[in-house]
């Protein structure tokens, strides 16, 4: 089905020492999603002489539920439904020190009128608020030529009756970093590890394409572990990686969602060659 939305965007000009601000937002004027809007506003000021930057967000969006929530009929489901617009709204401030390679973010949505697919992969509709509340935390340290890169995500939802997600996740990286041969060369080396704690991940309906409830297991507590080598020689980059580098060295712990492990231990290469007249 086609949608006519209308638009509009207003902001100011951006300095290193000016408070900066864009407002925005759009309403369906006609269509199958007739009344739905998003309206989103964006604040920003850097302090302590530009070494303190704060931006703060917030976001208003009203959506009707996708189709595929109302109608469908096939061999296995049929379902159809007349539910509620969703709603979400948002606030998020964030603190960033560019000098000491700092990020802090913390952020509040609540969630109305939330569609998901049931423990039998039915359409529902939970009628009424969800809040969710998140931080993270971005430190990278630096000695000589090597670098710790480090994301701490925190995550919390009221009630995960409906809505599923890992508490905690934690993403950091190790690499060397040098200009060698003359600086002719520009090589990185490093692993980094992804990991999240145990929730009830959602599982995969295949007939209807679309993710359902389950509550008999819990997925995550698994470190996925890459290896990288970057490297730039004039106009010429090349990458070697080597995804999930401990793939059956803790077992086969290494599922995402239930009946789908995570893909084995990969090797890739990449090579990109920008030639000039």
């Amino acid at each position: 089905c086609n949608n006519i939305i209308a638009g509009a965007q207003f902001y100011n000009t951006y300095s290193n020492h000016a408070f900066w601000w864009n407002f925005s937002g759009n309403y369906v004027v006609r269509g199958y999603n007739t009344g739905d809007y998003l309206g989103a506003l964006v604040f920003r000021k850097k302090l302590a002489d530009s070494i303190l930057d704060i931006t703060v967000k917030a976001e208003n969006r009203l959506q009707t539920a996708d189709f595929i929530y109302s109608q469908y009929r096939s061999n296995n489901f049929v379902w159809n439904n007349h539910f509620e617009k969703m709603q979400q709204t948002g606030a998020e401030i964030s603190f960033k020190i560019n000098k000491y390679h700092l990020e802090l973010i913390g952020a509040v949505n609540s969630y109305t009128n939330v569609l998901y697919f049931d423990n039998y992969a039915i359409a529902r509709q939970y009628t009424g608020s969800l809040p969710v509340i998140s931080a993270s935390l971005k430190k990278d340290f630096s000695l000589w030529n090597w670098h710790l890169n480090n994301r701490l995500n925190y995550q919390k939802t009221q009630d995960s009756s409906v809505i599923r997600l890992p508490e905690l996740i934690l993403e950091h990286s190790l690499y060397y970093e040098n200009d060698l041969i003359g600086k002719a060369l520009h090589l990185q080396v490093g692993a980094s590890v992804y990991y999240s704690t145990a929730y009830y991940a959602d599982a995969y309906m295949p007939v209807t394409g679309e993710f359902y409830l389950q509550n008999q297991k819990k997925y995550g507590n698994y470190p996925f572990v890459d290896f990288f080598i970057n490297a730039k020689i004039k106009t010429v980059r090349i990458f070697f990686k080597i995804d999930h580098l401990n793939s059956g060295m803790n077992g086969g712990g290494y599922i995402l969602t239930p009946g789908y492990p995570y893909t084995g231990r990969t090797f890739k290469l990449g090579l990109s060659w920008k030639f000039y007249d």
